[in-house]
């Protein structure tokens, strides 16, 4: 298997976080839509394709997790220990190593505290989907914010 530098694996980890917002965002203004309509005809369309939208959000949601973003933060960590009692913790090096592990454990832990929001399907009205989709909305921006922190983390190199 090929080495791949701890930058890339962090921005393929953000590309699959930016899918995923893209894919929250195709979902939250399809619901507006559906909202719109349900406001517009008093009742819902297409009750289906409404309470598909909401479970594949709710899959998405449920599917977010650290992954890349945890083993980073575990080599980061080793590199810094074993730094440690050989006077390298002084250096510059040891404090962007360290830098990037708080960093890492703070990305970590704003995409570990994502609730998934919960509807009941069997009874959708205009203020629950509306809850919803707002909940919805305010995910994305933060995970949004979240891959933009990530996107600061400094990885030194080995020999710089």
């Amino acid at each position: 298997m090929a080495y791949v530098s701890r930058a890339k694996r962090r921005d393929e980890a953000c590309g699959s976080l930016t899918n995923t917002v893209e894919k929250l965002r195709e979902i939250a203004n399809s619901l507006d839509d559906s909202l719109e309509e349900m406001e517009e005809i008093g009742g819902i369309k297409n009750r289906e394709e409404m309470v598909k939208k909401i479970n594949d959000a709710q899959t998405l949601l449920n599917e977010l997790g650290p992954g890349e973003f945890e083993d980073l933060k575990d080599e980061m960590e080793s590199w810094a220990s074993n730094m440690e009692g050989t006077n390298l913790e002084y250096t510059s090096k040891y404090e962007t190593v360290t830098e990037a592990v708080v960093a890492l454990e703070d990305v970590i832990s704003n995409l570990e505290s994502v609730e998934t929001p919960e509807i009941d399907t069997t009874n959708l009205t205009v203020e629950s989907m509306t809850n919803f989709i707002d909940a919805i909305k305010e995910i994305a921006d933060d995970i949004e914010n979240t891959i933009g922190d990530a996107e600061n983390i400094e990885f030194p190199g080995m020999y710089r």
